[in-house]
């Protein structure tokens, strides 16, 4: 059984899913760096999740900006460019372009859902069963064999959680770095926030598309 999660209502919405038993993980599953352009040294990155959830668009921005300030690259969250209301209002291209000039943003990384699903399993009971000195003899084994034990099979919810992340220069409007990254089971708002920022901003490291700044210390 699968179910969908609107984008009209979220990017990043995290139901609870009342039989999960596990802790989550995040991972990248694809990345691209444009290899026509070097590393670059930015003034400022401007975070922005195409949400119109303002608390969960809120709390993804800001871990996403925390883990690129702990990497060494300036960044500022979108919302404070992008207030809640702008989104709902589907601001057109040029209106976000002069903005985003006014930001004095040199790059912008859109964080954007791409799909949101959750799986039902049906994990079916075993027979529990362990022999006891009596069995050893054919009646002790008879007798024992009306004593087996089933547990009892169980649904199990699995939730998954596909995110795209692309970095622009906004000079010229090129696509320097793409990611895709898969979060399951994740078990809070927060949680999922932390861990996805953490994976992209590593991964983008790792690629190479950051030089360091040179005031950097």
């Amino acid at each position: 059984m699968e179910t969908r999660i609107s984008l009209r209502y979220a990017l990043f919405v995290l139901p609870v899913c009342c039989l999960l038993s596990c802790s989550g993980s995040t991972e990248i599953t694809q990345s691209w760096r444009n290899p026509d352009i070097e590393p670059v040294a930015f003034n400022n990155v401007l975070v922005i999740g195409m949400s119109d959830d303002a608390i969960a668009r809120g709390n993804v921005e800001q871990a996403v900006v925390k883990e690129l300030r702990g990497a060494g690259v300036a960044a500022q969250m979108g919302m404070e460019v992008f207030p809640p209301m702008l989104f709902k209002e589907k601001m057109d291209r040029e209106k976000a372009k002069v903005r985003i000039a006014g930001a004095g943003a040199d790059a912008v990384l859109l964080l954007t859902l791409l799909d949101s699903r959750t799986t039902e399993t049906y994990i079916p009971g075993a027979m529990v069963y362990t022999p006891s000195a009596g069995s050893m003899a054919m009646y002790g084994y008879w007798y024992d064999s009306w004593n087996v034990a089933y547990t009892q099979g169980y649904y199990m919810n699995s939730k998954e959680i596909i995110v795209q992340s692309n970095l622009y220069r906004t000079s010229d409007e090129a696509l320097l770095w793409a990611g895709k990254s898969k979060a399951t089971d994740p078990s809070s708002m927060s949680k999922f926030a932390r861990l996805y920022s953490r994976v992209i901003v590593r991964q983008m490291v790792s690629d190479g598309v950051f030089a360091p700044r040179p005031d950097a210390k």
